[in-house]
């Protein structure tokens, strides 16, 4: 495929949707639209470009962007990533998400599998099937409006039901009056901007250890369960929750692994068992830890290669 006004040949993904036999076509193109409205409104370096809806076969598919090492999932199951180099993933992952959030849209599936690596180590968030907008207009209608005022209004929470992988669902999700209950129970609504930055917690934690610290945040998991009776201990002491300085909760042998006590304290900040206690991604984004991360992304002087190396101890930064 040639990209407009250039001479070279370019490579993108086609995702092709296919309907699900309970939908009506009208629903399933209203789904599939909706879904390229949103992510087709996102500009940033840290979002897979959406560049056009089309049909074949009677199917609707979008064209967006190709990312030639494909998802984070796969690369992280090879081992082969620096702490350095897991460290600018999850700083561009919060670049990201930041970017989402301040565009009125939550996306509600941040895991690995929905983390791309394009050839230049750019994360890259895609797969907008769930995506939230929490605040102001959907963006199938704002290009048309033109009163419509940029400045985002009050924030809309999500109604109940869950979205998103297990591994990477914040509890309130999952949570009625502090009883975890199995997904066909659940009943509460919830801001969908604090289960992103939970997720984002969890995706910092599986770059650094090779995979989720649990299966679910359900009490039944008993590695979940662990680290509630970490905070639960933490409570009693120090009841407004707030960490801070060496003041934080001890919740487990994969908490004790985490290489700096500045990223801990960040880490345990975002999966703060309370929504309304844990931090927003702005307030990650700009502490002085994730601010000091070297990132490529962020700073064109700087190039990273995350991808896999040719061979096994061959891998290496230019």
């Amino acid at each position: 495929m040639y990209k407009k006004d250039s001479p070279k040949r370019v490579a993108y993904a086609v995702k092709e949707f296919r309907k699900d036999a309970y939908e009506s076509k009208e629903e399933y193109a209203r789904k599939v639209k909706s879904e390229f409205s949103i992510a087709n409104s996102l500009n940033h370096p840290n979002i897979v470009q959406t560049v056009r809806i089309c049909t074949d076969s009677g199917l609707l598919n979008h064209v967006m962007e190709y990312c030639s090492y494909g998802e984070l999932f796969s690369l992280v199951k090879k081992d082969y990533l620096q702490l350095d180099d897991k460290l600018c993933l999850f700083k561009q992952l919060i670049q990201g998400v930041w970017y989402l959030h301040s565009q009125g849209i939550a996306h509600r599936d941040i895991k690995l599998e929905n983390l791309l690596l394009s050839e230049n180590s750019h994360l890259k968030i895609t797969d907008f099937g769930v995506a939230e907008v929490f605040s102001g207009l959907h963006p199938g209608l704002r290009a048309a409006n033109e009163e419509y005022d940029k400045e985002l209004d009050e924030v809309r929470r999500c109604a109940p039901g869950i979205c998103g992988s297990l591994p990477y669902i914040a509890p309130e999700v999952l949570e009625k009056n502090g009883k975890y209950l199995a997904a066909s129970e659940i009943c509460c609504d919830y801001d969908p901007r604090a289960l992103d930055v939970w997720s984002c917690g969890i995706v910092c934690l599986a770059l650094l250890f090779c995979g989720t610290p649990w299966g679910a945040a359900d009490l039944k998991d008993p590695k979940y369960a662990r680290f509630m009776g970490g905070w639960e201990e933490f409570f009693r002491k120090k009841p407004d929750g707030i960490v801070e300085g060496h003041e934080y909760p001890l919740c487990g042998p994969a908490f004790r692994g985490v290489p700096h006590l500045s990223l801990l304290r960040v880490l345990l900040q975002m999966l703060h068992p309370d929504p309304y206690k844990r931090v927003t991604i702005d307030t990650v984004l700009y502490t002085p830890y994730v601010k000091r991360i070297v990132c490529c992304c962020s700073n064109r002087k700087i190039r990273h290669r995350h991808g896999p190396p040719a061979k096994k101890g061959l891998f290496k930064r230019h």
